[in-house]
């Protein structure tokens, strides 16, 4: 399992999904994210909590 965090980090998500990792991505939780796209700040929580129940399972 991957979490990606950030645009940046989003360009590693075709080499890690070739080789059957599973990735969930999160956008970075910074004041920019908050103050431009406050539904994507919102999803944070979400997607780390999708990955942590996908660690725990």
């Amino acid at each position: 399992m991957a979490v990606l965090v950030g645009r940046k980090a989003e360009s590693v998500r075709p080499a890690l999904e070739a080789r059957g990792i599973p990735v969930l991505a999160s956008s970075h939780p910074s004041h920019q994210v908050r103050a431009a796209f406050p539904d994507r700040w919102a999803a944070i929580p979400r997607v780390w909590a999708d990955a942590a129940r996908y660690l725990t399972d």
